[in-house]
């Protein structure tokens, strides 16, 4: 936690809790989303995690763990669901408590693919693609983790995105001018 703020989402007995952060516009290649996620305990067959999305709220990435997995949180992108591999972290619930934040960082690239890493480790999955790179906001969430709150709350903190899109899209269009006003004068 943050000076002990941080966001905490409580569900049980099959409901879900969510917010969503709307970027000023689409994440450009380039920039990345990073987020600290606490897990605490999650029952068997609740969802806790995040999900990047366009503007119509479909998803395009998600990384979530899954109480009763084995130690693996789960990414969810155009290659449908796998296990996160090649990082040492365990996954295990009991590794992750909620006074244990981990830090996950989404990297968009190229031609809708990404990197994605925890705790500055990136991941060894292979054919990191998303279906489409108009992410602009993120979704965070618990499903169902389970009662006994504050033990079964999803805690998120210090989320960013870099550059912020909105920032980035001034640069982009003050180079442009900037380059205008530089060929103008050379035609003198």
């Amino acid at each position: 936690d943050t000076s002990g703020v941080s966001w905490g989402l409580y569900a049980n007995s099959g409901q879900t809790a969510a917010n969503i952060y709307t970027f000023a516009s689409t994440l450009p290649v380039g920039g990345y989303v990073e987020i600290d996620i606490s897990l605490g305990f999650i029952n068997s067959g609740g969802t806790v995690g995040f999900a990047l999305q366009n503007s119509s709220a479909v998803n395009r990435f998600e990384a979530y763990y899954i109480g009763g997995s084995t130690d693996s949180f789960k990414l969810n992108d155009a290659g449908g669901q796998e296990n996160v591999t090649g990082v040492t972290t365990s996954f295990g619930s009991s590794s992750w408590t909620n006074a244990a934040f981990q830090t996950v960082r989404f990297t968009l690239g190229a031609s809708d693919t990404y990197t994605l890493s925890f705790n500055g480790t990136d991941v060894s999955n292979t054919g990191l693609d998303i279906t489409a790179s108009d992410i602009s906001q993120i979704r965070i969430f618990n499903f169902n983790a389970g009662s006994g709150d504050p033990d079964n709350n999803q805690y998120f903190n210090n989320l960013e995105a870099v550059p912020e899109p909105s920032t980035y899209a001034l640069l982009a269009l003050g180079a442009a001018g900037l380059g205008a006003h530089l060929i103008r004068r050379r035609r003198r």
